[in-house]
């Protein structure tokens, strides 16, 4: 069985470092994953890739709170950027419906549990624009202002 390998790995981790886990295997992506998870305190990382389920699929489907935050991964496809530019300074494939799918898997997340949300150039080919439409969608920055020092992309610096 699958939890052969999780289950001594997380049962041996020191408990007070937290840990997140990401499985990149579509028949992983089951309830027992998520309770050997929870069992540890382990986050249930959801990667956007493309051989795997979407995030909003697996938050629609099964419970994956299984820590004390949420973690949504945007990888794409490297292959299929890496056709297309080598540069990794601009957008090459629209994937606008999959990051507002991303978001709404996201805005359900953060309605339980603080969210992290990872965004890699070659998910789209430049990871911060893609971060900038994730967070347009997602609208979890409406309650700053421009002020806000974690958001460069706010201030108007790159």
């Amino acid at each position: 069985m699958f939890l052969d390998r999780p289950e001594p790995f997380l049962a041996a981790w020191p408990s007070d470092v937290l840990v997140a886990v990401e499985v990149r295997n579509q028949t992983w992506m089951a309830p027992e994953l998520a309770d050997c998870l929870r069992r540890h305190g382990a986050v249930w990382v959801l990667p956007d890739q493309a051989w795997m389920p979407s995030p909003l699929s697996v938050v629609e489907r099964l419970d994956v709170v299984t820590g004390p935050f949420g973690y949504v991964r945007l990888l794409g496809d490297r292959v299929a950027v890496d056709a297309l530019t080598k540069t990794l300074d601009h957008i090459v494939i629209d994937r606008g419906g999959q990051v507002a799918e991303s978001a709404r898997a996201i805005r359900s997340l953060r309605q339980r549990v603080p969210v992290v949300a990872f965004v890699n150039n070659h998910y789209a080919g430049y990871a911060p624009e893609t971060a900038r439409q994730l967070v347009a969608t997602t609208e979890w920055l409406r309650t700053f202002t421009g002020q806000c020092r974690r958001c460069w992309w706010r201030r108007g610096s790159s």
